[in-house]
Order: C-alpha cells, then structure tokens, then sequence
C-alpha cells in the first residue's frame, strides 16, 4: 500500500514538472514573439519616414530662404529712392509703375530690320489684320488707346494681340493732347488706365510706348522734357518713327499708303513704321501684306520691338533763351544805387 502511495506522489510530481516546463516553454515563445512583432513595426515606420534621397530633380527645400524682392524693383533703383527724392511731387505718384532698365543694343551692321507698329487701335479691323500678320508670318508691335470703344471690346482685342504674339504698348487712354500734356502728374495718370486695361486684359506688364502725336508735338512744347525724363526715370522705352506711311493723310489712299511706305523703308537698313488700326484705316489694312512682302523681297526681317531696340526718337527742343530788353540787360549789367551794392 506505501509503495502505491509513493508511485503515484511520484508521478503526480512528474507531471507538475512537466506543466511547469511547458509554461516556461510558452512564455518564452510569447516574448519572442512580442518583439518580432515590435521590430516589424518599428521598421515600417522608419521606412515610413525615410529622408528621400537627394537627385537633380528632388533639390533640398530651403524654408527659411526670404521672398525676394520684385524684378523691377531690384534693378530701377529709382524704385526705392522716389518717395525719398520728394524733390518732384510726381516721382512717388504710382509706385507700380516701374520696370527694369535694359541696355539699348543698336542694330547690327548691315541688318536689314522692319519693324510695323499701329497707333490707335485695336479696333473692329484689329482680328482682319491679325490674320494677315499671321499668314506673313510676322509680328508687330500694337501702342493702343482706349478712346471711342467699349472697355470689353477693347480687352477682348487686347487678349487678342496677346496671343497671337505680338508687342502691345502703351499709346494713350484718351488722347487728348491738351489733357495728357499738361503735366508730368497729368500724363502719368492717363499712361496709368491704359497700362492698367492692357494688364487687366492680358495679364501683361508693358515696358515700351509711344507718345500720343509723338515725343515731341505741338502741344508738349514745355512739358515734353520733364516727361520723357520722368518715364525714363521709371525704365520705360518710348519708340518714335523713321517712316510714316501716310496713312494719317486722309487723301492717301491704299496705293499711296503702299508706295509711301515701301519707298521710306529702302531708303534705311532699319525701319520703324508708323501706322494706324483705328476703325477707320482699312486701307493700311488692305496694303500691309503687299508691303510685307515687296520688303521681304528686298531682303528685309520683321521683328517686335522692346526694351532691348535702340529707339528712334525726335530731338528735344533747347528751351528758348529768355528775351531780355536793352534797359533790362544794362539795369543788369549795371545796378542801380538802390540794390546797396
């Protein structure tokens, strides 16, 4: 009976043994398999996050690199300095307007250039010619106004320029003379709702213009001087002309308009025409291809004109020497007692 007893004391030690074997067995697999488990996730998220590696197309992004300043503000120093100059009232009127200041580059010797510019448009004749200038494959330059049209119609042909490639630039808002030349402030005032309708309508920044009559006319005898200054202080290119074709003559007709402006070109390596494409001016219309060609034959280029085109622009008159009378000019020569000297 004893040796029953101690057999099964035995076997009942053996088998908590092996219970405790097994558990050990267990927890130890249970561990290893906690930090399996730890060790895979950790190494997706530091894949997760892995700095990407640095090529020519993936630069390294610079956060704190500062905004830089505006292109025309950065090389017009007159930008800065107007509002401090406060010499003339006008120089810090529109802030805006100022653009780079670009070297003039002269024509290359023995270049044989044409460059067709239209005052006074765009107008209902702007799309006919358009096309024309896009059957010739050439580009022109477009100084417009926006007088005796609607603001839609005028940026609807306006967007229309734009895209088909050509220059546009700033001629007048309303030309009229009297109005725009009475001062510098008054010129800059017009010169800013047309720059401002062109970029509304285009989303372009104009650089070049044309003076309403030309730099120099009539009505700007005293004001012409301090304007052109002043706008070639903010870096803008204003543009005269070589050859006028005629077209402002309402006795030329397309015939005229053709063999005026073909005559003028040859007579210069380098031409800058003057034209019109106001509503009224079908007939320069109806002659620019003909021109284009007969100057293509004579072995003229066409071109845009910009900041970079050396201009042809008129002389600014000397102002007039002050007419002084005999008794003034020996009262100056001679003072009187009564000056104390």
């Amino acid at each position: 009976m004893k040796k029953r007893v101690r057999k099964y004391r035995y076997r009942k030690k053996g088998r908590r043994s092996i219970a405790r074997r097994h558990a050990v067995i267990l927890t130890a697999a249970a561990v290893v398999l906690v930090l399996l488990t730890v060790a895979v996730v950790s190494s997706i998220l530091l894949f997760q996050h892995k700095p990407e590696a640095l090529t020519p197309s993936s630069p390294p992004q610079v956060l704190s690199q500062p905004v830089p300043e505006p292109a025309s503000q950065l090389v017009n120093p007159n930008a800065a300095s107007a509002a401090a100059q406060g010499e003339l009232a006008y120089q810090s009127l529109y802030p805006e307007l100022y653009v780079p200041i670009v070297e003039k580059i002269p024509a290359k010797e023995g270049d044989r250039v044409v460059y067709l510019t239209y005052d006074d448009g765009p107008s209902e004749l702007t799309p006919k010619l358009l096309d024309i200038l896009d059957e010739q494959g050439v580009k022109a330059t477009f100084f417009v106004m926006a007088q005796g049209k609607s603001t839609e119609n005028c940026k609807t042909w306006l967007k229309m320029i734009a895209d088909r490639g050509h220059t546009i630039g700033v001629h007048t808002y309303t030309h009229q003379y009297q109005q725009i030349y009475a001062s510098p402030q008054a010129f800059l005032e017009d010169f800013k709702k047309m720059h401002d309708l062109i970029y509304e309508a285009t989303g372009q920044k104009i650089t070049v213009f044309r003076f309403a009559g030309g730099s120099v006319n009539a009505y700007n005898q005293k004001t012409c001087k301090a304007i052109i200054d002043e706008m070639t202080r903010r870096g803008y290119t204003y543009f005269d002309w070589n050859v006028d074709c005629g077209d402002s003559n309402v006795k030329n007709k397309g015939k005229d308009i053709y063999a005026i402006t073909i005559g003028a070109i040859k007579n210069y390596d380098k031409s800058i025409v003057l034209m019109h494409n106001s509503k009224s001016k079908s007939d320069t219309v109806t002659q620019t291809a003909a021109i284009i060609k007969e100057a293509k034959k004579n072995g003229y280029r066409f071109d845009v004109l910009s900041p970079s085109v050396k201009p042809f622009t008129f002389r600014i008159p000397s102002p007039p020497a002050p007419q002084v009378s005999s008794q003034a000019s020996s009262t100056a020569s001679a003072p009187s007692s009564s000056t104390g000297s």
